[in-house]
């Protein structure tokens, strides 16, 4: 599969984003439970640690896996649901119209809430293109010294003077 299209798919394909951000949010859930698993330990560590002072390099083990603890849990905010992240853009350019104009009519010309949604999933649609078509895969490489009976391998005297 080409960059360009995983590119595209990122970019325009609210199915592919929401995707995306389902299994990046699974990826932090693991890493957060993995964690938090390992806070009470360090939170020990740190106990032993204040109360023996022959153990600096624990402390400093146990204040670095502190502040990774940080406010649990640490999830991205991302969509996973195709449809809110059509939302999200549709939201976000009637918000950047608002934005840029005083007028309290800065909607006006652009079509209703749900015609809106539809656009911009069509225009996605579009951006987002079909898949690559899977790559050719390459021919074999003739035998260049064995017994084959392919017409490609015969044909070829050159490998065959090699042996």
């Amino acid at each position: 599969m080409y960059h360009v299209t995983v590119t595209r798919w990122r970019l325009y394909s609210p199915a592919f984003r929401a995707a995306l951000a389902e299994r990046r949010a699974a990826v932090w859930g693991a890493a957060a439970d993995r964690l938090r698993a390992v806070l009470s330990a360090a939170v020990d560590a740190l106990a032993d640690a204040l109360n023996d002072p022959d153990h600096p390099a624990r402390t400093a083990v146990a204040l670095a896996v502190l502040k990774l603890a940080g406010p649990l849990p640490v999830v991205p905010a991302e969509p996973t649901d195709p449809d809110e992240v059509v939302r999200e853009l549709v939201e976000a350019k009637r918000d950047r119209l608002r934005e840029r104009s005083d007028d309290l009519n800065a909607l006006d010309g652009l079509p209703g809430y749900d015609a809106h949604e539809r656009a911009v999933r069509k225009r996605l649609v579009l951006l987002a293109g079909p898949p690559d078509p899977p790559a050719a895969l390459p021919a074999p490489p003739p035998a260049i010294c064995g017994g084959t009976s392919s017409p490609a391998a015969a044909g070829n005297r050159r490998n065959v003077d090699k042996c």
